[in-house]
This record gives C-alpha cells, sequence and structure tokens, in this order.
C-alpha cells in the first residue's frame, strides 16, 4: 500500500526504565516486552495501512482460495519498480514460550517465497521450512520428532500446495499437529478490530450473553463506570423454532442444524441465535436504563449511542484478553477521549511481567500522548513523504526528548512528523 521501504513496528521494549514492572518477560526474564503501542500521524499517514498489513497476514494464512484466485496483495503504486515487485510480510510472535518468525512475499499471482524460522531462547535460529516459488526445503523440520521418517509427507503437502496458498494453511488444513498452534496464533490469538467492525461469531460476543458468569457482571460494572447510563445487560427469548419445522421446510437443512452439538451464531448487532435440545432460540441483547421512578425500561443495542456500541465491541477485548494480540484501528472511534483514557490505564493496571498479551493501536487523540500513560518507546508517528511513500518511527528515536517533554506541543509543532501539511 503506502509503505514501499522495509518498515518495523517492535514491541522489544528500549532502554528506557520507566514503566519497568509491568513489561512481560521472555526468554527466562532476559527480553522485555512492550504490553502496548500507540500510533499516531495525520489522514493518509499510513497509520491504517499498518493494520491492514495485518489483516492481510491473517487473511492470507487462514483463507483457502480457489484454483488461479488472484492473491489480493496492494503493492505501492507510485513508482513503476515498486510496482511490479512482490510485498513481503514478516511477523515474530510468541507460541507456548517460543519464538517463531513467520515471513513470506506474494504477487497477486503467487507466493514468491515462505519461510519458518523457530528462534530459541539463547537466540540461535533453526529453519524450519524454506520455499522458493514451487520449490521447498523441509531439513529443519525433518529433525522435529513430529516429521521423523515422514519426509515424504512432507514433500506431498509441498507438491499439494497451490502456487496462490500458504503452506502454513496448507500443512494446517491436512491437520499436522505441529502447524495447528501456529495457524491457532493467526486465527485466534490475533485480533484484529477495525472502526466498522460488529458483532461476529466470537467469543468476546458471547460473554454478553452469559449472563450468569463473573465475565458478564464485570462487563455490565465496567459500563456503570462509564457513565453509559446503562443499568443492566439481560437477554431476552424472542423467537422459538422447532427442529421439526425446519424439517418441513428442508430436510437437508434439518439434518445439518440436528448434526450441529452446540450451535451459537451471532446474527448481527443484537440478536443470537442458540441451538436447544429441539429447537433453535432468537436471543436478543437488551439493555436497561432507569426511569425516574428507578423501573428498568428496555432499549435494544441500536438504540443505544454510537459510543456505547463501540464499549459492547471493546470492552470484552480490553477487560478479558489473555494471551492475545489485539490490534485496534481507530480506538478512539465514537469515545470521548477521557473513556478513552480510562479504557487504556485499566487496561494498562492488569499488565505486568507474567501477562502474555498486547494491544496496538491507531488513534488521533492527542490527549493520551502522555508520558504519564507511556514510555518513549510505546508511541509511533506515522509520516508521508513528497513521493507518497509512508515511514513508522518512534519516539524513542528522535533526539532531545527527555521524561519532562510536552509530547503534544512537539507533536502539534510538527517535530514529530505525523502533522498534516495544511
Amino acid at each position: 500500500m503506502s509503505f514501499r521501504e522495509k518498515t518495523e513496528l517492535s514491541m522489544l521494549a528500549g532502554g528506557e526504565r520507566r514503566f519497568n514492572k509491568r513489561l512481560p518477560r521472555i526468554n527466562n526474564g532476559k527480553t522485555r516486552l512492550l504490553p502496548i503501542a500507540s500510533l499516531y500521524g495525520g489522514n493518509a499517514s499510513g497509520k491504517s495501512n499498518v493494520f491492514k498489513a495485518f489483516k492481510f497476514i491473517q487473511y492470507m494464512v487462514k483463507h483457502r482460495p480457489g484454483i488461479d484466485e488472484p492473491i489480493p496483495v496492494n503493492p505501492y503504486r507510485l513508482d513503476d519498480e515498486s510496482l511490479q515487485k512482490p510485498s513481503s510480510f514478516e511477523l515474530v510472535f510468541l507460541v507456548d514460550e517460543t519464538l517463531y518468525a513467520y515471513a513470506f512475499s506474494a504477487t497477486k499471482t503467487a507466493i514468491v517465497s515462505e519461510t519458518l524460522t523457530e528462534i530459541k531462547s539463547n537466540q540461535t535460529e533453526t529453519l524450519l521450512f524454506e520455499r522458493t516459488a514451487r520449490a521447498f526445503d523441509f531439513t529443519g523440520l525433518c529433525k522435529k520428532s513430529d516429521f521423523k521418517g515422514r519426509e515424504k509427507t512432507l514433500d506431498e503437502m509441498g507438491s499439494k500446495t497451490r502456487d496462490n496458498m500458504l503452506f502454513l494453511h496448507r500443512a494446517a488444513d491436512d491437520n499436522e499437529n505441529f502447524f495447528k498452534p501456529l495457524y491457532d496464533w493467526f486465527d485466534k490469538t490475533l485480533v484484529l478490530i477495525s472502526p466498522t467492525d460488529s458483532f461476529r461469531e466470537d467469543l468476546r460476543y458471547k460473554l454478553w450473553y452469559e449472563t450468569d458468569s463473573e465475565h458478564h457482571k464485570r462487563l455490565v460494572s465496567s459500563l456503570k463506570e462509564l457513565d453509559t447510563g446503562i443499568d443492566n445487560v439481560a437477554v431476552r427469548n424472542v423467537k422459538e423454532i422447532q427442529l421439526e419445522d425446519i424439517r418441513k421446510g428442508s430436510d437437508l437443512l434439518y439434518r445439518t442444524l440436528n448434526e450441529s452439538h452446540d450451535l451459537s451464531v451471532e446474527l448481527n448487532t443484537e440478536v443470537q441465535l442458540k441451538k436447544t435440545s429441539n429447537s433453535f432460540q432468537a436471543n436478543r441483547l437488551i439493555t436497561h436504563h432507569n426511569n425516574h421512578a428507578g423501573e428498568p425500561i428496555e432499549f435494544k443495542i441500536r438504540e443505544e449511542s454510537d459510543g456505547t456500541q463501540r464499549l459492547f465491541e471493546l470492552l470484552p477485548v480490553l477487560l478479558m484478553i489473555k494471551n492475545h494480540v489485539v490490534f485496534i484501528d481507530e480506538i478512539d472511534n465514537s469515545l470521548h477521549a477521557s473513556l478513552t483514557e480510562t479504557l487504556i490505564r485499566n487496561y494498562l493496571y492488569e499488565s505486568h511481567q507474567d501477562v502474555r498479551h498486547q494491544l496496538i493501536f491507531t488513534t488521533h487523540d492527542l490527549s493520551l500522548m502522555d508520558q504519564s500513560l507511556f514510555r518513549r518507546d510505546e508511541l509511533w508517528v506515522t509520516e508521508r513523504d513528497a513521493t507518497g511513500a509512508s515511514s513508522l518511527t518512534s519516539f524513542s528515536e528522535y533526539v532531545g526528548i527527555t521524561p519532562s517533554t510536552n509530547l503534544r506541543k512537539f507533536y502539534r509543532l510538527g517535530r514529530l512528523g505525523g502533522v498534516p501539511k495544511l
């Protein structure tokens, strides 16, 4: 997209010692990580394109493409040379205290390269597999106990991997146990939320429907604390459909639904279809506001403000995430500045060296640009140069910023970049 040169967003902590106790530790405590990163920048500077890069990687790992289906890669288009080059991506991530570096390059027609590297606690690296076009080298994987004596299996999987498909997806699709935790990281651990996201079939939305759980009580308590006017969140059964009635209309649909032991689907922002023993129940999520007499009055979720609806999306993530990496594009969308700050402070309050969760977000909210809240290496800025190419820079790279520096003033004066040139 707007990134022409190699760009790195690093969650490794720098030499700064502030807020040291909240930094997660890996490699037996030798490596310090950042629990949070905030990305600033003017409109069209590239903030959301960082988010879209994560989105594209996740899509490619999870997606099973059709034959000759084009790869939806979007290269930098403002010079002819870049337009002809493949786009390259790499993520270094943690699975069960083991670090992996996964990288691939792609054009619109094919995966050009793909590698998976295991990084040991002593920083030694083992290349597990390497792909160059249609050629595969599985030397590293063959030394793993999972694949000893199974070289032919790997070769067969490689030969069945289409040009437009990642091998990581192919291996997970073939139920290879070694690759399942890696695939699950992209599928479940990496949580990406755009400004327009609404409820989907996902655990974090189901928490609102579990009205007897401690999670639900905490979510409702947070809604009250954030001055939404909501006194409670409840579930109302609005329709029940008997399985036998479905059978009369479609025997195939009946068999499919009847064989699904635990089916629960969020149809939209406020309705859940849940299977019971012999029927399906359509449950609606509702809120209660007390009237002047203290009596509860029901409201539908769509009748709440845009900001409150955004909280229904964000609260399960920010309050309940455990061992997740969450990237939120425009976290302050529809939210008051004080409310956004409270959400972030609550998240950071529960961050410490033994946690395994991280939060990355983009924002325009300058009130968050505060060194009482963030370390300098947790603040980033995107900027577009005269050629239209984006760059990403950590505040820790700027000379002259001290713990007492007024960052908002520096930013407004353009000394940190990321300000529209009007």
